[in-house]
């Protein structure tokens, strides 16, 4: 099957602040091209490295694992937006076809299915016409909410508050000016759950992102990113089955969305088909081979199998991802876990106490930290203070009952997952799959907790 990667096209525009239109096109190309069946494409994430890059065709094509790059640039002047592609393969360095289209930015849309046939016919990869026929009929309604779109997701990129905050304004504005833009719900969505989680507020926003996503549906029923949002949804909701049913429909509609493969993942995990998370989950990481999230997750669970030896192979994949990152410091330590290595244990727990990590994060190495030199008692004077902080979170839920079993008791363990479940953030998977939590699965509750969430 062939692979193609879009790197992000270079702004050529007279005002440099116009990046932002350049990367936004380079983003809705690849989802553009992630519709068509035949074909695996790499998400934005792992190509945005390659912005300015001084690498080879050749080098890029080996480092993504793809035969063919879409490149070329934008110019934006007015109303007027020239785009210039050209498809080359990456082990000849041939050009298989070139194009340069002048549009008014409200027929760009038109540009992105003349590019999508014409890199098919390149690659000989059959565009059906289901698909053609639903690129060829969009139409970009205010050419302003698209531009408020762009720069709103060109913030998000960078995952700090006030630009979130931004690109939260920017999506309501996309809302104000065209209120039949679905995407700028899903997007607005979007931008709603990445604040909800720096401010670990997920209950206050759950019902607001629900709304917004069912809204996008509302108007537009073939938006992969939408089904993709509700089915995180429906998988905090504990509705797994409606949740199945989105990501599966959002694969349908884009057999290359990186978010849909990473997220079926983690619902399969929760449901404990390993087999098949494992597939969804190398999906993922081949869609987005720069991904930490998703190299993460595959160790994680190889690392709950018992396969230690994969689990190290992506172990030193994510090291040479991120080797400053807290997921790879996660993963140590659940690797450390997984052998009883208790000083690899604690080398891990004492990297996160001098973390960035939060307060609560800290008070919970420091309690595990206790448990494991046999300080029960200071683990749970610890384990007391995370309790009766002023939180009403699901991340405080989440350490309590994870470090409740330790203390042996249970029935704290099941009161904070109910808490998570009534704040919408349980991941089930750490209690179907973590070996160190044997215990709260031979109880009789879990087995009650299991045909409640129908997750059998």
């Amino acid at each position: 099957m062939p692979r193609i990667a879009v790197l992000p096209l270079a702004n050529i525009s007279p005002d440099p602040n116009d990046e932002y239109l350049a990367d936004g096109l380079t983003e809705e190309t690849i989802s553009v091209l992630s519709q068509i069946q035949g074909w695996r494409v790499i998400s934005h994430t792992s190509v945005n490295q390659y912005k300015h890059t001084t690498k080879t065709i050749a080098q890029i094509g080996a480092e993504l694992g793809v035969d063919s790059v879409l490149e070329g640039s934008v110019r934006k002047s007015g109303d007027q937006v020239r785009i210039s592609v050209q498809l080359i393969d990456t082990h000849t360095d041939d050009h298989r076809w070139a194009q340069t289209y002048d549009r008014k930015l409200e027929n760009v849309f038109a540009v992105q299915a003349d590019v999508a046939e014409q890199t098919s016919r390149a690659l000989k990869v059959e565009l059906l016409r289901p698909v053609a026929d639903r690129l060829k009929a969009r139409t970009m309604g205010n050419p302003e909410s698209y531009l408020a779109c762009l720069k709103g997701r060109n913030m998000m990129s960078y995952r700090r508050g006030a630009d979130l905050m931004g690109a939260k304004k920017q999506f309501e504005r996309a809302i104000e000016l065209d209120p039949s833009n679905a995407v700028a719900y899903v997007d607005l969505a979007h931008a709603i759950t990445f604040l909800a989680y720096l401010r670990d507020e997920y209950a206050e926003e759950f019902e607001q992102r629900k709304i917004l996503v069912e809204k996008a549906l509302s108007l537009d029923d073939h938006l992969a990113e939408a089904h993709t949002e509700l089915g995180d949804v429906r998988r905090f909701e504990t509705d797994f089955a409606g949740a199945e049913e989105e990501y599966r429909i959002a694969l349908s509609i884009s057999p290359s969305f990186y978010g849909a493969h990473h997220e079926y993942a983690l619902l399969l995990m929760d449901l404990g088909r390993t087999e098949q998370a494992l597939q969804e989950i190398t999906l993922a990481i081949e869609a987005n081979p720069h991904a930490p999230e998703s190299v993460h997750m595959r160790a994680q669970l190889f690392t709950f199998l018992g396969r230690i030896g994969e689990a190290d192979a992506d172990l030193a994949r994510l090291a040479a991802l991120d080797p400053d990152g807290e997921l790879y410091h996660q993963d140590l330590m659940s690797r450390a876990e997984a052998v009883s290595d208790t000083e690899g244990i604690l080398k891990e727990l004492d990297w996160f106490l001098q973390s960035n990590a939060s307060l609560l994060e800290r008070l919970s190495c420091e309690a595990s930290r206790f448990l494991l030199t046999g300080e029960r008692d200071k683990a749970r004077s610890v384990y007391e203070k995370i309790r009766e902080s002023p939180y009403d979170s699901g991340r405080k839920a989440k350490i309590l009952a994870c470090l409740s079993p330790y203390l042996g008791d249970l029935d704290e363990c099941f009161h904070w997952i109910d808490e998570m479940i009534r704040l919408h953030t349980l991941e089930f998977l750490i209690w179907r799959l973590d070996p160190a939590y044997t215990n709260v699965r031979a109880d009789p509750r879990y087995g009650d907790l299991v045909k409640r969430l129908k997750a059998e």
